[in-house]
């Protein structure tokens, strides 16, 4: 009987049965199978639609405070009851937080120069939210979707002329490690750790964490550390240049702040000028032929992305909840 059938095999028999063009992308309304998605360049139509799907009783979000300390701005994912997994609205909210950075960037009198990404609570990020109804969001036209936002938005962030460091309590699995990896430093908490279970899941990094994991640590130590999902405990984080503190005896936050103070004042405590600051990672990230290069491997990772995302092993690892294990 149907019913009795692993809901894997469900899964598997509704993405080859729906009666919604995965192939084409096709812009049409919500169809009784599932939505239809648009073409992964089409950013402003896919956000829309993310943020269609969020229902009305929904509490996940993501929260952005432009002066939480002195200079330092602070963007919190908040969605406890999934380990702030990110839901696809928000995706879509955390965009719009680069966006407002991005105009923020823009003021030469605003002394915003160094950004923290962290979790509400006591987590850090748990990649995305696999509570999304898989007919609609375990296909490879959702997952084409979000990749490109995705890669996007953090992009975009990577390249903010402003310091952004990851403060990690509790721990940065999936995609919440791809996430530390956009930033330019990164304190954790004493007991956390960072593991990039995407392999166990049936999938590779889908936000750019291959990419970014390569440039950090190695071609071969970033394939060892992707296929293992190792836990990767603090001090072996800042030794990979995963981290760059840990947070001994205070909050990842805390321990961020600190590590902003250090990066924006000289070494007998005077601020630096936010504009010098500025300047200065847009020197370290360099200019738009970094930027095509980077571009480039990216978009490759999104088509590697897209071959497994729905897939017959994703949807088994999703069935048997491996995320956590």
């Amino acid at each position: 009987m149907a019913h009795l059938l692993p809901s894997w095999r469900l899964l598997r028999a509704a993405h080859r049965n729906s009666s919604v063009s995965w192939q084409c992308f096709s812009r049409r309304n919500f169809t009784a199978s599932g939505l239809a998605f648009p073409p992964p360049e089409d950013l402003i139509a896919i956000k829309k639609l993310f943020l269609s799907t969020r229902p009305s009783s929904a509490t996940d979000k993501v929260h952005l405070q432009t002066s939480f300390a002195k200079g330092v701005a602070k963007i919190t994912l908040s969605n406890p009851r999934r380990k702030n997994a990110l839901s696809p609205a928000m995706m879509v909210e955390l965009s719009q937080c680069v966006d407002a950075l991005e105009r923020s960037a823009l003021d030469n009198e605003n002394d915003l120069c160094a950004v923290i990404l962290t979790g509400d609570d006591s987590a850090f990020c748990s990649g995305f939210d696999l509570s999304a109804d898989p007919k609609d969001f375990l296909r490879p036209g959702a997952g084409a979707a979000f990749s490109a936002l995705m890669h996007d938005t953090l992009a975009r962030f990577s390249r903010l002329p402003m310091i952004s460091i990851a403060a990690v309590e509790g721990f940065a699995i999936g995609g919440g490690a791809e996430l530390t990896l956009a930033c330019d430093a990164g304190a954790i908490a004493s007991n956390a750790f960072v593991r990039f279970v995407q392999a166990h899941m049936g999938v590779v990094p889908g936000w750019g964490g291959a990419t970014r994991l390569k440039n950090l640590v190695g071609h071969r130590e970033a394939l060892r550390l992707l296929t293992t999902a190792l836990k990767l405990k603090p001090a072996e984080c800042v030794r990979m240049g995963i981290m760059s503190t840990v947070a001994d005896g205070r909050s990842a936050v805390d321990e961020a702040v600190a590590l902003a103070r250090e990066m924006t004042h000289d070494d007998e405590g005077g601020a630096l000028d936010p504009r010098v600051v500025r300047a200065m990672k847009r020197a370290v990230v360099g200019g738009k032929e970094v930027w095509e290069a980077e571009e480039t491997r990216m978009g490759h990772e999104r088509e590697v992305f897209k071959g497994v995302w729905g897939a017959e092993a994703n949807l088994k690892a999703v069935s048997h909840r491996k995320k956590h294990r």
